[in-house]
């Protein structure tokens, strides 16, 4: 047993207790994906609806919320789907309590929200497999968001390469060290260029090893390909000459998971890692996780939200009034780390533990509309 589960048997045990009238109109819950899997056995359990261990943390929070009359609908969505470059997949279920049956048939309520998203939801039964709904589940005909490019969410002071023998204390803090570059797993190191559209998902192990903890960055030029005559383009735009130097391509980073990279034995050739290497900062990262942090080039505000907002009109371009920043809040509604108080390693680390706030705003936004619908609350009171 892992004790790390403990505390949410405890949360399935308080629900199962409860009486009626205290419990919660709405549940949301965010894990990993493969949460859904840690039933222990396939049983259906007998006897009393008590928080059981055997049956493993998702079959016994299944069962307490079949128990206590809960609507349940189950999602594996990533902040590619709305529009952020990271990818950060989870398992995200939104559960909201019934009504009486009496209490519904008789209720007016605002039924356009229940129309939109009613196939996404239903009493759970243990006798058979969850649902797991994706993210054109809760779209407009299956479309999705393209992610933005990951210059959008680059720090403006770190927009230029580090001056020679000269970086500042920021700049300093990204190096990566010579004794992690040179290490035998460095190959496994995930690249990402500022024109890439994906980064691979930051734990809280970032810049201390290497494998599946998340990108570092290429700042440095990259040739365009045969058709362009030796051109090379830097990931800030410019475009000169190659001049005969070794400059990687530009297809030569390509995300793939870790355990589908085959190690190559020039994999650094020709990689200046003093100045074109680096890890990704808190603040950069932050953004990445959708939080509202300010000196962005191009907030993910004025990018994602926005296309979500053009390209659908269904619980994505719903959910993209939450998730976006609204100009008249923009002023107030800022993230930042604490000032000479939180280490670059410090930040890594937190956000690392963290969640993607952009895509749980959007299930959250689903969750609250279908609650405010059960409680009978109307539009114009929301």
């Amino acid at each position: 047993e892992d004790p790390r589960s403990k505390s949410f048997f405890h949360l399935c045990q308080m629900l199962s207790d409860m009486e009626e009238d205290t419990l919660p109109a709405l549940i949301l819950l965010e894990n990993v994906v493969g949460f859904e899997k840690s039933n222990t056995d396939d049983k259906v359990h007998d006897g009393n609806t008590d928080a059981d261990a055997s049956m493993g943390s998702f079959q016994t929070f299944r069962r307490v919320l079949s128990k206590r009359n809960y609507r349940v609908g189950h999602f594996h969505l990533d902040p590619t789907d709305v529009g952020i470059p990271n990818n950060r997949p989870r398992h995200y279920t939104i559960a909201f309590r019934c009504k009486r049956r009496e209490e519904s048939e008789t209720s007016s309520g605002n039924t356009e929200d229940h129309g939109r998203y009613e196939h996404l939801f239903c009493r759970e039964s243990l006798g058979k497999p969850p649902i797991i709904h994706d993210e054109k589940s809760i779209g407009v005909n299956g479309k999705t968001t393209m992610p933005c490019c990951v210059s959008s969410f680059l720090d403006i002071d770190l927009a230029q390469h580090a001056p020679a023998g000269n970086p500042s204390s920021k700049q300093k803090s990204l190096q990566i060290p010579e004794k992690i570059r040179t290490s035998s797993s460095s190959w496994c190191f995930d690249i990402a260029a500022p024109h890439h559209q994906r980064t691979s998902c930051f734990t809280h192990s970032y810049g201390k090893f290497i494998r599946g903890t998340g990108s570092i960055l290429y700042t440095g030029p990259l040739l365009l390909g045969d058709g362009n005559h030796g051109a090379m383009e830097r990931s800030d735009g410019v475009v000169a000459a190659a001049n005969g130097n070794n400059v990687p391509s530009i297809d030569r980073f390509q995300l793939a998971p870790p355990e589908e990279r085959t190690f190559d034995a020039s994999w650094s050739k020709d990689l200046d890692w003093e100045s074109h290497m680096r890890y990704f900062s808190g603040t950069e990262i932050a953004r990445l996780m959708g939080f509202p942090v300010e000196d962005a080039e191009e907030t993910p505000a004025s990018c994602s939200a926005k296309r979500l907002v053009e390209s659908s009109s269904g619980a994505a371009g719903a959910g993209a009034a939450a998730i976006g920043v609204r100009e008249e809040e923009s002023s107030f509604r800022t993230f930042s780390f604490p000032i000479d108080k939180c280490t670059m390693k410090q930040q890594w680390k937190l956000l690392g533990n963290s969640l993607n706030v952009r895509v749980a705003a959007c299930v959250a936004e689903i969750g609250i509309q279908f609650a405010l619908n059960e409680l009978g609350v109307d539009n114009e009171f929301r």
